[in-house]
C-alpha cells in the first residue's frame, strides 16, 4: 500500500516537543520541495503529456489523503455538503479565472499570468501549511501522510 507508514518506536506516536519539531521539519521539507520542483521547468523541458500524468497523480494523492484520512476524522453533520460546496466553488473559480482560453499555437499572443500566479502559489502554500497543521492536530500519522502528499504534490 502506497500510503501505509509505520511510526518508529513500536507504533507510539511522538509527543510534545518531538511532535512539534517533526511538524516543523516536514513543513520545511514541503516548502523546500515546492521550491525545488517549481524550478524544474527552468532547467528541463517537461512534455505536456508527462506533465498531465504527474499533476493527476499529485492531485490523486492529496484527495486520497483527504478522503481516507481527514474526512473520516471530522464526523460532523453536513460534512458532505461542505465538501460538495467546496468542489463546486473551486470549479466555478476555475471557469471564471481561465488563463489560457485558446489552445497553444492558435493564439498570436503570449499569456502572462503575473500576479495571479504569485497569489495562487502563495495561497496554495498557505493551504498546504494549514493542511499539515490540521493533520498533526488530528494525529501524528495523519500529519505525516499529509506532509508526504504535499511533498509529492
Amino acid at each position: 500500500m502506497l500510503c501505509s507508514i509505520r511510526i518508529s518506536g513500536g507504533g507510539v506516536p511522538p509527543e510534545g516537543v518531538e511532535m512539534e519539531l517533526m511538524a516543523i521539519a516536514l513543513g520545511f521539507a514541503a516548502g523546500l520541495s515546492d521550491l525545488l520542483s517549481g524550478s524544474i521547468p527552468l532547467f528541463f523541458k517537461v512534455g505536456e503529456r508527462r506533465e498531465r500524468y504527474v499533476i493527476g497523480f499529485a492531485a490523486g494523492c492529496i484527495l486520497g489523503v483527504f478522503f481516507f484520512e481527514m474526512l473520516g476524522q471530522v464526523g460532523t453533520e453536513g460534512t458532505a455538503m461542505y465538501v460538495a460546496l467546496g468542489f463546486f466553488f473551486f470549479y466555478l473559480l476555475s471557469k471564471l479565472v481561465m488563463l489560457h482560453s485558446c489552445p497553444h499555437g492558435e493564439c498570436g499572443r503570449k499569456h502572462k499570468a503575473g500576479w495571479v500566479t504569485v497569489v495562487g502559489m502563495a495561497s496554495d502554500n498557505i493551504i498546504d501549511g494549514i493542511g499539515i497543521g490540521v493533520g498533526y492536530a488530528i494525529s501524528p500519522l495523519t500529519g505525516l501522510l499529509i506532509s508526504v502528499a504535499v511533498i509529492i504534490h
